[in-house]
């Protein structure tokens, strides 16, 4: 029983785009090893090309709050100019504020079937992943979709 044909070139690609990117935060760490945000910046792009995803940020914790460090990729560029960091509360009404809290990323597929959020409207999918130093959650990487697209 063999593998179809075309899962396998899905993997290939998928494999490729994966390599990619790492290579292209890496060329950016060794680059600029002291410009955090032009390392950032490239560790968001990347991740947003990778996730297929309209929008992207990084959030960083700070106290009760995360707040954004990198300018936003994507959309948010048009929706928010001139950019001016936002500050968002810990809390699990929020995707971030539970990637935080637990620990572990968090994905919803369709955020108006997820009723703990507290905005449940525009971007559809979201997906928050924890940016962990010794074990401690530091920030959060957050990608959108404007659909439904898992």
């Amino acid at each position: 029983m063999g593998t179809d044909p075309s899962v396998l070139k899905e993997q290939l690609r998928a494999a490729l785009e994966q390599q990619k990117a790492t290579s292209e935060i890496l060329a950016a760490i060794s680059r600029a090893p002291f410009e955090l945000e032009k390392t950032l910046q490239t560790i968001l792009e990347q991740g947003a090309a990778l996730c297929r995803a309209d929008t992207g940020r990084i959030m960083l914790v700070e106290g009760s709050t995360l707040r954004e460090r990198v300018r936003p990729t994507g959309t948010y560029r048009q929706v928010v100019p001139p950019w001016q960091p936002q500050a968002i509360r810990i809390t699990r009404g929020t995707l971030i504020g539970r990637a935080v809290l637990e620990g572990r990323t968090h994905h919803a597929p369709d955020v108006r079937l997820d009723h703990e959020l507290s905005s449940r409207d525009h971007p559809f999918t979201r997906l928050a992943v924890p940016i962990k130093v010794a074990g401690a959650v530091v920030g959060v990487l957050n990608f959108h979709r404007a659909e439904v697209a898992p």
